[in-house]
């Protein structure tokens, strides 16, 4: 699969698997899109420091600027500018919403901020999201997703057409949603399929309350990694551990991130640790601050 069928083809599951929490969010103009944030922020500044081990102390290194997200006063634009080691800026999205929170446009900009992309999305009278268009540097079109869903009984499927700028149909996307019996949790099951070698690539995700697993196969049903991420809380607010693992069941990555919220429940702190398989133990490697401003009434 060359370069451009993967980019669309990725994008396929990520924007499919995101119109699936579209429709579970309610009362969505209440909410930015950039990481969930209220309507009451006009603005996040996020500073990242390093944590090292100096003479068996962790010691926190200097802060500097990762990202910085602006919303308007209306909620219909917001703005992501991420930045480079020395301050000056790597790259830049902006996203535009509609009268009721849903997203319709994002664009993602250079650190010279010239327009590298752009995709749009298109809802019916109800409100669901039917087509999603990707547009290149040069603004012509590169791929359309073409929507539809199916629903039997509780569950609900996702489908997605995709099409090259001239029409010709390049592959499709297929995701089904459905409540499972634990803990009120819910089952998300994808596949992609490549429509000149019709391989397809699965995709299991699965929430019980906690534990969110998610799982890959390769075309021949094989599996090829999982990763399953555990949410907790502690003294001071959330807990959470990722861990991906090959098919044999050898653990690749495990990290963990422990938050610090302020009274509106938004993220102030979060600190960064990763599992050292030798001493067994967690090791800290960098914590984030948040510093949160608040539309005035």
């Amino acid at each position: 699969m060359h370069v451009r069928m993967r980019l669309a083809f990725l994008s396929s599951i990520y924007l499919a698997l995101s119109v699936v929490a579209v429709f579970s969010q309610t009362n969505p103009i209440h909410r930015h899109s950039f990481n969930n944030y209220p309507a009451s922020v006009s603005e996040v500044r996020v500073e990242e420091a390093k944590i090292e081990v100096i003479d068996v102390k962790l010691v926190e290194g200097r802060r500097i600027l990762k990202r910085l997200y602006s919303f308007s006063g209306d909620g219909k634009r917001e703005e992501a500018r991420f930045f480079k080691p020395d301050g000056t800026l790597m790259a830049k999205e902006v996203r535009l919403l509609d009268d009721s929170g849903r997203l319709i446009e994002s664009s993602l900009y250079s650190g010279e901020d010239k327009m590298k992309s752009r995709y749009m999305l298109i809802y019916n009278s109800d409100g669901i999201l039917i087509e999603q268009d990707f547009y290149g540097a040069d603004g012509a079109l590169r791929s359309r997703n073409v929507i539809s869903r199916q629903r039997a009984d509780k569950d609900e499927t996702v489908l997605s057409q995709i099409y090259k700028s001239d029409g010709t149909y390049e592959g499709s996307s297929s995701f089904t949603h459905e409540p499972t019996q634990n803990h009120g949790g819910v089952k998300y099951e994808g596949s992609i399929t490549n429509a000149d070698t019709m391989l397809s690539k699965r995709i299991v995700v699965q929430f019980d309350g906690k534990t969110r697993e998610e799982q890959h196969y390769n075309p021949d049903g094989s599996l090829e990694t999982k990763s399953i991420t555990i949410t907790t809380q502690n003294e001071t607010g959330k807990v959470v551990e990722f861990s991906v693992y090959k098919a044999d069941g050898t653990l690749t990555i495990r990290m963990k991130e422990e938050y610090e919220s302020d009274s509106a429940g938004n993220t102030t702190k979060v600190i960064r640790s990763r599992w050292d398989a030798k001493t067994q133990s967690w090791i800290p490697t960098s914590v984030q601050y948040f510093a949160i401003k608040y539309k005035e009434n």
